[in-house]
């Protein structure tokens, strides 16, 4: 049996990357924890408290799209940790698909993927449904074709003018944002 909680939490700063775009917004936002899934390369047992609410933020705006939830990959969430531990200023060379952010939020680890979500979806054209450095993370966060997800980040990181704030990496199997897929795998909300 499993709980659900609630967290609030009172955002002050975000830079996303994505390409060459980046965006600065604040809100507050709430998630609730749900049942652990994990991928074949995870042991079966219950996700962290940090990988849970990684995951939960994902497939909360999955469901939205119709599509299926994601499943934790340990594998991904290792990599994700040791690209984070640099301190990434960009995008990895990774053949994994990639969602990075940075801001001042600690362990707070919903927040980039609600960034992701709520600034970047207004911005999509389900009309001519392609690829845009304005909308790639959601595209990515919603890919149909994508099955697995692992995460991480490292604190006291320096982006740009912030100071001692967090880097936070994404990895997604399979990869998202294939130019001419779009139409089958980033699906209007229902």
């Amino acid at each position: 049996m499993f709980n659900i909680n609630k967290l609030a939490i009172t955002v002050t700063s975000l830079c996303i990357l994505s390409v060459s775009a980046c965006t600065s917004d604040g809100d507050q936002t709430t998630i609730a924890t749900t049942t652990p899934t994990v991928s074949q390369d995870s042991t079966p047992q219950q996700l962290s408290a940090t990988a849970q609410t990684w995951l939960d933020a994902h497939n909360k705006y999955r469901r939205l799209h119709k599509v299926a939830d994601l499943k934790w990959s340990d594998k991904l969430a290792k990599s994700a940790q040791a690209f984070a531990d640099t301190c990434p200023q960009g995008h990895s060379s990774t053949n994994y698909g990639e969602n990075l952010a940075w801001g001042n939020w600690a362990d707070k680890v919903n927040v980039p993927v609600d960034k992701w979500y709520t600034l970047e979806e207004p911005k999509h054209n389900y009309a001519s449904n392609e690829f845009s450095t304005q909308s790639g993370h959601f595209a990515q966060l919603v890919w149909k074709n994508t099955t697995e997800v692992g995460c991480a980040y490292k604190q006291g990181c320096q982006f740009q003018a912030m100071k001692n704030g967090s880097a936070y990496v994404c990895l997604y199997n399979p990869a998202g944002n294939v130019i001419g897929d779009f139409t089958k795998n980033v699906l209007p909300k229902n």
